[in-house]
This record gives C-alpha cells, sequence and structure tokens, in this order.
C-alpha cells in the first residue's frame, strides 16, 4: 500500500465529513478542517503501515508567517525529499478568498500571506521548499463537468470525492492577486475571490502518484509530480515559478537534522531526537509553520506509484 492509496482514503473521508456539515447545516472552519485532516491522515498510515509523523509546533506562528503546514515528501530508500510549505484555504459559497493581509508581518514589510508564504519557503534554513495553496472543497458536480483545465489530464480520475483536498502554486495564486477587479474613482481595486477553474487545483494525491496524470514519468516522486502537473497548467507563462526547471535545487539529497531524526535514523539516541525536535520547534527559523509532517515511503516511489 503506498502513499498515493493513502492520500486517496483521506480525501475520501474528509468529503464525507464535509458533506455530514452540509448536511447539518455546521460551518466548520479551515482550523477544524486541518486537525480532521490530520487526524484522519494518522489513522489511514496506521491501517495501512505507512510512515507519517505530524508534529504540533506552535498553534501561534501562523498568524505571522503565512503557513499551515511543512511537509516532507520522500523516499527513505533514495534519500531524495522534497519540502513544502503550505497555506490552507477553504472553498466557500463557490468561491475561494483568497486575499489575506497581516497587521503585524513577520517578515519586514511584507503584509500579503501570499508574500509572506512564498518569502518563508523559499528562505527557509538548510533548504528550499515549494509554496503551494492547499484547498478544501465541497464541490457540486457541474463544476469538474464544466471545468475546462482538466481537460488537460485525461488520465486523471475526476471524482469529487478526489477533489476534497487539491493544491495550487502559491506564484499562481500570486498572479490572481494580481488581477484588476475594477478602477474607482482612480484607484485599482485588485479582486480578492476567485472560483475554481480560476485556482486551477489538483487533488493533493497527484504529488504521489505521477502515472495519475501523466503517462511518461521524466522525474520521480513529489517533485516530479508536481512539475510536470504545473508544467502542462502553466506552460509559457512566466509567475516566477523558476522550480519549474531547476529539480536540483528543490530535491533534498540531505535533510535537516531534526527531520533526520524524525523518519527514525537509529544512529540517534532518543534524547538527541527529543532535544533537537524541541529546538527545532523553538527557533522559528527552522520551523515556520503549525504543524510540521514528514511522510515518507522505506520503497522508491517511482516503483510503488
Amino acid at each position: 500500500m503506498n502513499l498515493c492509496k493513502l492520500l486517496s482514503a483521506t480525501t475520501q473521508k474528509l468529503y464525507e465529513t464535509m458533506e455530514t456539515a452540509k448536511e447539518l447545516e455546521i460551518d466548520i472552519q479551515e482550523e477544524t478542517l486541518t486537525e480532521l485532516m490530520l487526524i484522519d491522515l494518522k489513522l489511514q498510515v496506521e491501517k495501512f503501515g505507512l510512515n507519517t509523523t505530524v508534529i504540533h509546533a506552535n498553534k501561534n506562528v501562523e498568524a505571522n508567517t503565512g503557513a499551515d503546514f511543512l511537509w516532507f515528501i520522500g523516499s527513505k530508500k533514495t534519500g531524495r525529499f522534497t519540502a513544502f510549505y503550505i497555506q490552507a484555504k477553504k472553498y466557500s459559497n463557490k468561491k475561494y478568498h483568497l486575499k489575506h493581509t497581516y497587521t503585524r508581518p513577520k517578515h519586514g514589510k511584507i503584509y500579503d500571506q501570499v508574500k509572506n508564504l512564498i518569502y518563508t519557503a523559499e528562505n527557509a534554513v538548510g533548504f528550499k521548499a515549494i509554496p503551494i495553496y492547499c484547498f478544501y472543497n465541497h464541490l457540486e458536480d457541474d463544476t469538474l463537468k464544466d471545468s475546462s483545465y482538466l481537460k488537460g489530464f485525461p488520465k486523471l480520475d475526476v471524482k469529487k470525492e478526489r477533489f476534497s483536498f487539491t493544491y495550487s502554486c502559491a506564484y499562481h495564486v500570486k498572479s490572481l492577486l494580481r488581477e484588476v477587479h475594477q478602477v474607482r474613482k482612480g484607484k485599482t481595486i485588485y479582486r480578492s475571490s476567485f472560483s475554481f477553474e480560476d485556482v486551477k487545483g489538483l487533488p493533493i494525491h497527484t504529488l504521489f502518484c505521477p502515472k495519475s496524470i501523466e503517462k511518461k514519468i521524466i522525474y520521480p516522486g513529489a517533485y516530479g509530480s508536481f512539475q510536470t502537473s504545473h508544467s502542462i497548467l502553466f506552460l509559457g507563462r512566466n509567475n516566477g515559478m523558476r522550480y519549474l526547471v531547476d529539480p536540483a535545487t528543490y530535491t533534498m539529497n540531505k535533510l535537516p537534522s531534526y527531520i533526520k531524526k524524525l523518519i527514525g535514523d537509529n544512529s540517534f539516541e532518543q534524547e538527541e531526537v527529543e532535544e533537537d525536535i524541541e529546538e527545532a520547534i523553538e527557533q522559528e527559523d527552522k520551523i515556520n509553520a503549525r504543524y510540521v509532517i514528514v511522510s515518507y515511503e522505506d520503497e522508491d516511489q517511482q516503483d510503488k506509484s
């Protein structure tokens, strides 16, 4: 059983939870959805015998950095990992509301959440991370049926249950927020809410299942899947997505020490592991997210996908 099936099961469960909440007329907040997703992720891991560790790093840090998760995804056998800094958002009333500013920004004068997220990812200590937005969705059938961008992925299983947890790169979100809504009395007002079609999200499991989006796999693992899908979506566009042509920068062959310890490197004593994790959590220049997740397989992902 691999990470692809794990995420498929998790998104199915998330969809069922949102469906129940809708029937009961309960509006689930993003923070609650995040915690429900993490709970189900851990339950599925135990069921499938996979490896995922979740750390509640700092519940207050998201307000200053624009990150909900720092997620390391990779293969313990090959030693290759990719890190993602993630901001979670909810699909509400058939819209994504993506404009968010901070009154007390952490990084100088970077008030916009999306710019903060990008800065945090690109300036992570010891590695480069890819900044992405993840979206909790409760979609109507017609929303997926009418979506034109999904036609670029003929192998993708287009079911609303599979799209309950999707992702898109932060540079695309940044470009959306630069689009002009209207000019009133000489003042430019930019767009702040967007449709499912605008955001161009893909199911989170496609990060783990490259063959679900493309027959020919150029690069294995999470980075290769991300690169392949976003090259299809944004070919010819310059949104600052330089990681699409720079796999060496965003594929780690050497993990941060605290992550190595989380995946069970036997050369470390238990006391060292606990001390290093505590130090990493206390130092905000190491972990700028509410939760840290490490997901990996003991076998090469290309063989298992």
